[in-house]
Formats: C-alpha cells, sequence, structure tokens
C-alpha cells in the first residue's frame, strides 16, 4: 500500500507538472518594447475587423510617412480644417493647404479615409463670424452657413466624416440633463445665436451633404467625455436634435449622426467611467461612435517616463483597448453588446509631435538615431488582454524551466485527493493482491 501511495502521488505530481507545462506553453510571448516600429504588426491589420485606426497630420504627412503608413487607414486634418485657416478674411477661402494634405494622405495611404476638423467651434474662429462685438443673429447665422457651405462644398465628397460642431459643452455642468444651460454660453456662436446655434450648424452640414448625394457622417465632437456629466448632457443634446428632426433627412439618417469621444486622458482616468460613457452613448438610435483624439498623458521629470510610468501608461492603453474592443462596430465586434465603435485615433503620430510631447501621451518615442521607437504602451494597445493578463503572458524571451514549488504540490494534492475519492486507490489495492 505504502508504495503505491508513493508511486501514485509521484505520478499526480508529474500530472501537474504536465498541466503547468501545458498552460505556459499556451501563453503568449509579447516582445520587447524598444524596438522600431516596423517590427511590431501593424495596427490596421489588428483591428481591420474592429474600427478603423488613425492618426492626424502635423501640415506635412511626409515628416513620418513610413509610421503613418504602415499603421493607419484614416487621417484627420488637426489644424488646417479649422475655421481661422480656411476662412480668415470674410469670403476669401484659402483651400490650398487642405488639398495638399488630402492629396497626400491619398497618395500614402490607398483608399484612406479622411476626416474633417472642424465646421463650427469657438476657438480658432475670426470673431468677424459671428460679428462680434455685436453679435447680429441675422449676420452670425449667414456667416455659419456660408462657412459651412463653402468648405464642405469644397471637400465634403472626399471625406468619410467631418466634425460639425466642435466642443459646444462647458465644463461645469450643473444639471446635465437640460443640454441648453449646459452649453457655452460666453462664446461667439451662443452669444449671437443662442442654444439654437448648434442644430443650426448641423442643418447646414445636412444640406450641403444629401443635396450632393454623399456619404460624409456629420459628428459632434467634444472632451471630457468620460465625466458622466458632461456625457449625459451630450447624449440629452443629440438626442433631443434627432429626435425633433426625425425623417427630415434620406435614408433615414440623423442629423447628428456620430458622437466624437476626444479621449485626452491620463494616469488617473477611470476607464470604468469612459465605458459608462460608451454605453450612455449607445442608445442613441443611429448614431455612431468614434474616440476621436486618443491620448494618455504622464508627468515626467528628467525627459522620459520611468520604467514604472511607462508599464503604468501601457495597462492604461491596454484597459482603453478592451473596451474599444468590446463596442467594436466591425464584425469581430464582442457579440452581445451594442456595436457602435466605427474609428479610433490617436491625436499625434508620436510624442515628439504631440500636442502634449512634454508629457509622453503616445504609443510611439521620439525618433531615436533616424527610427521611432515603439514604447511599452504599444503592446498594451496591440495585446490589451494579453497585456493586463501577465502573469501568465510572459515578456521577452521565455526563461524556460519549471519552477517545482508550493504551486505543483498543491496541484498534486488535489489530484491526489480526487483520484482518492474516485475509488482508484481500491482499484490498485485489488490488483496487487490478485
Amino acid at each position: 500500500m505504502r508504495r503505491t501511495l508513493w508511486a501514485t502521488l509521484a505520478l499526480c505530481l508529474l500530472l501537474a507538472m504536465g498541466a503547468q507545462t501545458a498552460t505556459a506553453a499556451q501563453t503568449t510571448t509579447l516582445p520587447e518594447a524598444g524596438q522600431s516600429f516596423e517590427k511590431y504588426p501593424a495596427l490596421k491589420d489588428v483591428y481591420k475587423d474592429y474600427f478603423l485606426v488613425g492618426t492626424v497630420d502635423k501640415f506635412d504627412l511626409e515628416v513620418r510617412r513610413d509610421l503613418i503608413a504602415y499603421n493607419f487607414n484614416t487621417i484627420t486634418n488637426e489644424n488646417i480644417m479649422k475655421p481661422t485657416n480656411q476662412q480668415r478674411t470674410k469670403g476669401k477661402f484659402t483651400f490650398d493647404g487642405t488639398r495638399f494634405l488630402l492629396s497626400q494622405a491619398r497618395d500614402l495611404i490607398p483608399g484612406v479615409k479622411v476626416i474633417g476638423h472642424t465646421l463650427a467651434w469657438h476657438e480658432q474662429t475670426p470673431f468677424w463670424m459671428w460679428n462680434h462685438p455685436g453679435y447680429d443673429s441675422s449676420v452670425a447665422l449667414e456667416n455659419l452657413t456660408a462657412h459651412i457651405e463653402g468648405v464642405l462644398g469644397e471637400f465634403g465628397a472626399g471625406l468619410y466624416s467631418v466634425d460639425v460642431v466642435n466642443e459646444a459643452m462647458k465644463d461645469n455642468i450643473a444639471d446635465p440633463n437640460d443640454w441648453k444651460n449646459a452649453l457655452r454660453s460666453d462664446e461667439g456662436w451662443y452669444l449671437a445665436l443662442g442654444w439654437e446655434w448648434v442644430e443650426l450648424a448641423f442643418l447646414a452640414a445636412a444640406k450641403v451633404v444629401d443635396d450632393n448625394g454623399w456619404d460624409c457622417k456629420l459628428y459632434y465632437n467634444d472632451y471630457n467625455t468620460e465625466v458622466p456629466s458632461k456625457a449625459t448632457a451630450i447624449h440629452e443634446m443629440v438626442r433631443d436634435i434627432n429626435e425633433r428632426y426625425a425623417g427630415q433627412r434620406p435614408n433615414g439618417k440623423q442629423l447628428i449622426e456620430g458622437v466624437g469621444m476626444q479621449t485626452h486622458l491620463n494616469s488617473a482616468t477611470d476607464m470604468d467611467s469612459v465605458e459608462a460613457s460608451v454605453q450612455l452613448f449607445t442608445d442613441l438610435p443611429g448614431v455612431s461612435i468614434s474616440f476621436t483624439e486618443i491620448d494618455i498623458r504622464y508627468p515626467v521629470s528628467g525627459g522620459s517616463l520611468t520604467d514604472a510610468q511607462a508599464v503604468a501608461q501601457a495597462e492604461q492603453y491596454a484597459k482603453l483597448f478592451v473596451i474599444l474592443k468590446k463596442y467594436a462596430a466591425g464584425r469581430a465586434g464582442t457579440s452581445g453588446n451594442p456595436q457602435v465603435i466605427e474609428r479610433v485615433t490617436f491625436w499625434g503620430v508620436d510624442d515628439a509631435m504631440s500636442w502634449k510631447k512634454d508629457e509622453k501621451p503616445l504609443p510611439w518615442g521620439a525618433v531615436s538615431d533616424g527610427q521611432i521607437l515603439a514604447k511599452e504602451a504599444l503592446l498594451g494597445v496591440l495585446w490589451p488582454e494579453e497585456y493586463l493578463g501577465i502573469p501568465p503572458v510572459t515578456k521577452g524571451v521565455p526563461s524556460g524551466g519549471l519552477d517545482i514549488g508550493i504551486t505543483h504540490i498543491a496541484a498534486a494534492a488535489a489530484v491526489l485527493f480526487a483520484l482518492t475519492g474516485s475509488g482508484v486507490f481500491a482499484v490498485l489495492e485489488s490488483r496487487k493482491r490478485k
């Protein structure tokens, strides 16, 4: 009996070790960060069945052409299409810069989806547009309509979507269910046209698109959409406007067809709040969601992230991309969840070209010896579930070998208990006695 017991215990231990070995063999080994960007899978390939993946220009796509062509299938113009750059002087449109960038994007990325940003905003807009200081409503409406007709009429045929209105909501909102009083009431368009200015802008844009039979989607875009009060105010605005103008556009289109969640985040952002906002917006019929200006900022001292900060940033990116995949509009979107997220755009190509470059917010670092190197954050973007699953996921080259310790002994004991309870010992003993 004693020899049988020890033989069985040894067998159990081997079984446990084998199970551990099988588990280790099934884990994902992530590459190390710090290699040139082309050493990693292209984002547009990894997420081709989930959503579009994009970046923004910096007036000239040639500066980072290789990284852009490798990773992205959509481009947003960061500044060139903002009102001041399109019509600084009344009636004098300056389209050459935008034409140049659109041509670059199409040459660089065949089939690229171009995003227009933005038609109506309180920043980077000449004061004459809202008739400052008089704020005459008829003059302001004429200017708003003429600007949208001019810019969208020129470029709308080639745009996948356009941010018609940008950042109309204020930050500290007392009653988010009263969206009209949640608007920035001290800004030019509101001072001239009141709360109606938002829908007036969308009506002007819809007329241009629909009269020409274009497919350009009309988006509302804002930051801090992970803040519950702001998300609620935006939700109520889109719901109210779309309900009041239901049935007025062809093919059942909503007046506001998309909500852009800018997603300028940081080390303290609670990703549960991001998901809560996504869930809130999913009940808006016929409305898509895009994550339009993603970056995750970290305060740095000494010019670079510490190892701990790099890992923490990667974990934040991984948590975000788990959410994005969960609600992806593509065929790979998780079943059982609303499939609404159609585009994910990074607000910059690498840290050196970010508007927040001192806070190292992007998955790629500055150019080093002529190469754009991947940061730890890129691992979280490419393999979000695996990154958050460490352990059992390993990073770098697996060390090999087995650690035969308390875990294996416990596993062996569990198997031994199961064998005992199932009568295996009785069978062994009966064979011994024969």
